[in-house]
């Protein structure tokens, strides 16, 4: 909302040059990240998803920040797709759902056919226990078998890391 004032109050003052300034430095990133995007990620779906992601958090003023670390090749079972873009809204959803940090940082590779995710926030030990609880459920362990995967832990003193490991045979054609 604040941004929005903001281009209310340029337009209103006839400020356009400034304007143009204020709206390149808000777009550049979101042009930046779109572009990689569209160049590592082989997959539709996943990349539209990425994308779209972004903009969800932001409605929960939640600052989602995503790496893509290595290319992404298409997969060539939709199902398998499906699955997995349900099981990353779900992962998500619990974030966004438990009052989600104000950041949250998202690294994504493809190594040995695996889709690797590593979610890194800054939460206490309190935040993370029910997190991690969730993702003891029985849904989520559903969702980890439609997929194939799995999820680990990586504690650090001044943050947690929760990693998941996808079975991934992507197709780079």
């Amino acid at each position: 909302m604040n941004k929005l004032h903001v281009i209310y109050g340029l337009v209103d003052l006839e400020a356009y040059i400034q304007l143009k300034i204020y709206l390149n430095d808000i777009l550049a990133p979101e042009e930046m990240f779109t572009n990689s995007i569209s160049i590592l990620v082989k997959n539709p779906m996943i990349a539209g998803f990425l994308v779209g992601e972004r903009e969800t958090f932001s409605n929960y003023n939640i600052s989602l920040q995503i790496e893509v670390a290595s290319e992404l090749p298409n997969n060539l079972n939709y199902e398998k797709t499906i699955a997995i873009v349900n099981l990353y809204r779900y992962i998500h959803h619990v974030f966004i759902e438990e009052q989600g940090p104000q950041e949250l940082a998202v690294i994504i590779s493809c190594e040995k056919e695996q889709l690797i995710s590593k979610y890194k926030t800054k939460r206490n030990k309190e935040e993370c226990q029910k997190i991690i609880s969730i993702f003891k459920g029985n849904y989520f362990k559903e969702l980890l078998k439609a997929t194939e995967g799995s999820f680990f832990i990586d504690k650090k003193p001044t943050e947690m890391i929760f990693i998941f490991k996808i079975k991934y045979e992507g197709d780079l054609l």
